[in-house]
């Protein structure tokens, strides 16, 4: 199955996908919606052409609005009306077409912006790392630094004759 992307049963006000039975989509004199029933036949053609509408873009199959609009009313009393529901329909599928076009802008958004975040997770894990680095390097660095005043402290007690200590605080004093 594709994917849906869009609803065409609720923007042409069609029953849900479910149903097997179908009233007309016309109105009576009074406005209200017909009661007719649209024969089994023709409701199955009826939800072809509405699964085929909702796997493509909204506006990609407008040419079959009017067969569609000729199934969906019913024979008897509204036949007459397929201009009107035609035109209903255009308008729904305009704002479907909005709603659609948006809806791609939008994940094209969120796509770039995983993007982004994938890439900056990827650069605070690299920075992460190199501060890792850096405080090893800081804390050898230390340690070398303290070896080498050690060395420079035990050379100065041999050639005073003294501690290792007592010149550390001589060294210190100055």
């Amino acid at each position: 199955m594709c994917s849906i992307k869009w609803d065409p049963y609720r923007s042409f006000n069609n029953p849900n996908r479910g149903d097997k039975s179908m009233k007309c989509v016309g109105f009576n004199k009074f406005g209200n919606r017909c009661e007719c029933d649209i024969p089994p036949k023709t409701v199955r053609r009826i939800r072809n052409y509405l699964s085929t509408f909702e796997s493509q873009a909204p506006e990609k199959d407008i040419s079959a609005l009017q067969t569609l609009a000729e199934l969906s009313l019913c024979e008897k009393h509204h036949q007459d009306q397929v201009r009107d529901e035609v035109f209903e329909w255009k308008v729904a599928i305009q704002h479907a077409a909005r709603f659609y076009e948006t809806e791609m802008e939008l994940r094209e958004k969120d796509r770039k912006l995983k993007k982004v975040e994938k890439l900056l997770d990827e650069e605070i894990s690299k920075r992460r790392k190199l501060e890792k680095e850096v405080a090893e390097m800081a804390k050898e660095r230390k340690k070398r630094i303290t070896e080498v005043g050690d060395f420079f402290l035990e050379r100065e007690a041999k050639t005073r004759g003294t501690s290792k200590e007592k010149v550390g605080i001589a060294v210190v004093i100055r």
